[in-house]
């Protein structure tokens, strides 16, 4: 019921919620009907304040087969590194365009 009141995806983007709140966004109009539920039902509130707070939040985690993170200082010193149990590979805790903001190098 919630989900078929928020305006529909564009394509394949749908609004994030807090456009849905900001009358500057975009698709702020097409809200109206979401925005009513929210205010009404203590039910949608909780559910769609919970949803903001997850919304834009990794899911999952994936490593490239073949890269390598260069940096001229140790990595443990600049970012989170973790071990992948099933064979001993340090990974990083940031996605690239982070390393790459923090002036790291990635080779393939």
């Amino acid at each position: 019921r919630i989900t078929k009141a928020l305006p529909p995806d564009i394509m394949g983007k749908s609004i994030p919620l807090d456009g849905i709140f900001d009358p500057e966004h975009p698709r702020h109009g097409e809200a109206g009907e979401i925005r009513t539920m929210y205010e009404n039902e203590p039910d949608v509130k909780t559910v769609i304040d919970t949803a903001r707070g997850v919304e834009g939040l990794t899911r999952g985690t994936g490593v490239h087969a073949a890269a390598v993170i260069l940096s001229k200082t140790r990595l443990t010193a600049r970012i989170p590194l973790h071990m992948r149990a099933s064979d001993g590979v340090k990974i990083t805790g940031f996605d690239y365009p982070s390393c790459e903001n923090m002036g790291l190098v990635k080779m393939d």
